[in-house]
């Protein structure tokens, strides 16, 4: 797990708001929910965009494959920071909402991230899924951390055990999110329960004062 933070703020003097995103190629499902991780609440949950124009512009490694090396890299640059600028204005307005954010948790993949070298990701097209995954998931931690949130980033087994060691041993991770869901109402899908596991982690991370490392 990654953490970075924290962000400056009383704790103990307020009920504390954490974000959980997952992210998808072009959009994120964002989670805010109120802590403590014992007994957390849903604030709010949202689909945002970060890239518009749908798979056609945001998926922009395979759309790489179809241009020389040179404009591919400026078209990598060009969607990577139209992404950092859509997640930090739509996790800001969070912030402005929910005044009690202190931390945002995002989904990170299992093993290796990609190689930062381009040519090597569009020989590869298992790279090329990879890189794309990489770079909106990068989009909301940078993010996150311009805005002086703790930020987590981390697999789901990885953010569970987080979570866990947080919880009573009667009380189960999974009892919590499906608890959450219960009381949020529909939709719960897949991805409402990914980011809200990464936001009862952030909240975690903030409470114990996570640094850098």
């Amino acid at each position: 797990m990654v953490a970075t933070g924290p962000r400056g703020v009383k704790l103990g003097a307020m009920t504390a708001v954490a974000l959980g995103a997952k992210a998808h190629t072009g959009w994120a499902m964002l989670v805010a929910i109120a802590g403590p991780v014992t007994s957390p609440t849903i604030v709010t949950r949202e689909r945002v965009v970060l890239v518009e124009g749908g798979f056609e512009r945001a998926g922009v490694y395979h759309a790489s494959l179809e241009v020389e090396l040179p404009a591919a890299r400026a078209l990598v640059e060009r969607i990577a920071t139209e992404a950092r600028q859509s997640a930090r204005r739509a996790l800001a307005s969070l912030i402005e909402a929910q005044r009690e954010v202190v931390a945002c948790g995002v989904v990170a993949a299992k093993g290796r991230p990609p190689p930062p070298d381009l040519e090597a990701i569009l020989r590869s097209h298992a790279l090329v899924h990879a890189a794309e995954g990489e770079l909106y998931r990068d989009a909301l931690v940078r993010a996150a951390g311009s805005l002086d949130l703790t930020v987590v980033a981390a697999p789901i087994a990885e953010l569970e055990a987080a979570v866990a060691g947080a919880l009573p041993r009667t009380t189960s991770v999974a009892q919590v999110i499906a608890e959450l869901g219960r009381a949020a109402g529909r939709p719960w899908a897949q991805d409402h329960k990914e980011a809200a596991l990464a936001a009862l982690a952030a909240l975690v991370a903030a409470r114990r004062g996570s640094r850098p490392r």
